[in-house]
């Protein structure tokens, strides 16, 4: 899901001052070069399976992409207020990290972005009734708003809030810098292969199970390689290379 709503509002997670509010166009434009960009990140994750050995027959691999605005551009304020505004708890939203941390900023927050966490916990609602999402994955700075979904779900008493599968995946990934948003090439690949091989030692094993494919007994090969030369950075680069084939290499 893309924020083509909530990008006109701006989510005030982890920044000291509010987002300055975003050219309507601007926002479209890259709804659209992101909604391109994630089907062609899977387009070409596929092909990386492929080369890998594995099978992707049977497998979605055209995602379902949508953006926000398509229920949220239809909803009145009043309707909106009975509908989730009635279930949220000032209390609640007060304690969330997001908040707080810019409650005592000299700056404050703004009733705008106050109320993002709202639209963010229907987003999670309206897909979870329309589409059965039961998972909603995100990095630490949206635990909050993470779980404000999970509890918007229960409070509107949807039957899927008592599966024990509707919960929250909380993920920190490293996070790979983005200098455009051309469909064909969200990421640069420079900056990508920077950051993947500066990744620490205590880490790049675990990130090779994480974000490649490579089987187990290779990626202990390479890790073996690594214990026996670490200053060469020998997985840290391989580390790199897988992850630029897949996002980077063509189909």
């Amino acid at each position: 899901m893309i924020g083509g709503a909530t990008g006109r509002v701006g989510d005030p997670s982890g920044r000291l001052t509010e987002r300055q509010p975003a050219d309507v166009n601007q926002v479209n434009d890259n709804v659209s070069s992101l909604t391109e960009g994630i089907r062609t990140f899977f387009k070409r994750a596929s092909t990386y399976a492929q080369r890998r050995g594995m099978s992707v027959e049977g497998l979605a691999m055209e995602p379902a992409v949508t953006s926000n605005l398509q229920w949220h551009g239809d909803i009145n304020l009043l309707e909106f207020l009975r509908t989730v505004g009635i279930h949220a708890r000032v209390n609640t939203m007060l304690n969330r990290e997001s908040v707080r941390a810019r409650l005592t900023s000299q700056r404050g927050l703004s009733f705008t972005e106050f109320t993002y966490q709202l639209l963010q916990a229907y987003d999670f609602y309206h897909l979870n009734k329309s589409q059965g999402c039961t998972i909603q994955i995100g990095g630490s700075d949206q635990w909050g708003n993470i779980l404000a979904g999970i509890e918007l779900i229960g409070r509107l008493d949807n039957p899927s809030s008592d599966d024990p599968e509707a919960e929250a995946f909380g993920l920190t990934t490293p996070h790979v810098p983005r200098t455009n948003l051309e469909p064909s090439l969200i990421f640069t690949p420079l900056p990508s292969l920077q950051y993947f091989v500066k990744v620490d030692d205590a880490d790049v094993e675990k990130y090779l199970k994480l974000f490649t494919l490579l089987r187990c007994e290779e990626a202990a090969s390479i890790m073996e390689a690594h214990r026996a030369q670490p200053e060469k950075r020998i997985a840290q680069k391989r580390l790199a290379a897988e992850v630029t084939e897949i996002v980077h290499t063509g189909a």
